[in-house]
């Protein structure tokens, strides 16, 4: 018994030391702060457009008023269209109304005007709306919601209350908009942050001959595998940090989207050991480091086509990336439960173990 703990024990320093000695690399080399900033500087740039938009932007709603009849025209949303301060959408249900604000994930009020509004403001009594906004929006809802009262006091020349306390949107896990866009930006970030940075923690050591005394160390091809792993899925760790910290608003569950992470690390970091170990020159590392990440990614892609042949249908879902992509939609979901993450998380580590398994296999062939 207590040579099977010091024999744990070994080959926990050994491979702390191993994961360490990266991490240290990692650090001393500028290697951690050239992530953060490009990470940093790739969400600025997605982030300026918009920004830029929103500054010259004529305010939007979409509105649904509860009390016209399906052939009728709302009085107020044909009053306000003909003011035309605001960008209106007339859609015909709440739900419609809800779908729209999840679609779009914009600082865009959404409005449900009651059956016998216009007699509540004949009748002298302040006109009460229920204003809605989507959930990585929050904090602007009160802002909406003043900047509505404000212009319908004007054009109505009555007070209006727009009442959004505790009315989120929240996107569905299914989301094609700007959430599965958000998914496919996380996912990439974890695929490539694992293909061309993770092979290199490998392939050093090959360069330099440290790999050799790696060998004959007290660390076997496992412990050099894990090891090294761990200082990958740092990597990993740093730039989806930077990443969550410029999209924190779309999270609704940091639960799931922490599992997403950690488990989406775990396999990227496995197909970068992978190319690391099988590659012999730092040539071949960036020129073919490229070909494996366009795989990874080409599924999501095909699913934002659609009408895809039966078969690609099929096959689809059995993808990683997949996955993975689908995981932080449900995190930005309003529906996020364990039980509902389960599957997609155990596909990605089906696929991830057989990874690790021939890089312990390679690692242990080049002992020979």
């Amino acid at each position: 018994m207590d040579s099977a703990r010091t024999s744990v024990g070994e080959r926990a320093r050994c491979i702390w030391a191993i994961a360490a000695k990266d991490i240290t690399d990692a650090i001393k080399n500028r290697t951690v702060i050239t992530i953060v900033l490009g990470m940093a500087m790739m969400m600025l740039s997605a982030q300026a457009f918009p920004f830029l938009l929103k500054l010259s932007a004529t305010p939007r709603a979409f509105v649904y008023d509860a009390g016209t009849p399906p052939d009728g025209t709302s009085p107020l949303i044909s009053a306000m269209a003909e003011d035309g301060y605001y960008r209106l959408t007339e859609v015909d249900s709440q739900h419609a109304m809800e779908d729209a604000l999840a679609d779009l994930n914009a600082e865009v009020l959404g409005m449900v005007i009651p059956s016998g509004f216009e007699q509540m403001l004949e009748s002298g009594a302040q006109g009460e709306l229920e204003g809605y906004v989507v959930w990585s929006r929050r904090s602007a809802a009160d802002k909406l919601a003043e900047e509505m009262e404000s212009y319908l006091e004007t054009l109505l020349s009555k007070p209006v209350q727009v009442e959004t306390g505790g009315n989120l949107v929240y996107p569905p896990p299914e989301g094609t908009g700007s959430q599965g866009m958000i998914a496919t930006v996380f996912s990439l970030i974890l695929v490539t942050t694992g293909g061309f940075l993770v092979p290199y923690l490998i392939f050093e050591e090959k360069q330099t001959h440290t790999m050799d005394a790696l060998l004959v160390s007290p660390a076997n091809a496992s412990d050099i595998t894990i090891g090294k792993a761990l200082a990958g899925i740092v990597y990993c760790l740093v730039a989806m940090a930077v990443v969550l910290a410029f999209n924190y608003s779309n999270v609704v569950s940091w639960g799931i989207v922490t599992l997403a992470v950690l488990v989406g690390a775990f396999f990227a970091v496995g197909v970068g050991l992978l190319m690391g170990s099988g590659f012999e020159t730092a040539q071949q590392v960036g020129a073919w480091s490229i070909i494996p990440i366009v795989l990874l990614m080409a599924p999501i892609m095909l699913t934002m086509l659609g009408n895809l042949p039966q078969v690609l249908e099929s096959l689809l879902p059995w993808m990683p990336t997949i996955a993975l992509a689908k995981l932080f939609l449900l995190s930005c979901s309003g529906s996020a439960t364990l039980a509902k993450a389960l599957p997609d998380l155990a596909l990605v580590l089906a696929w991830a173990l057989p990874l690790y398994a021939a890089v312990i296999w390679i690692v242990r062939r080049s002992d020979r």
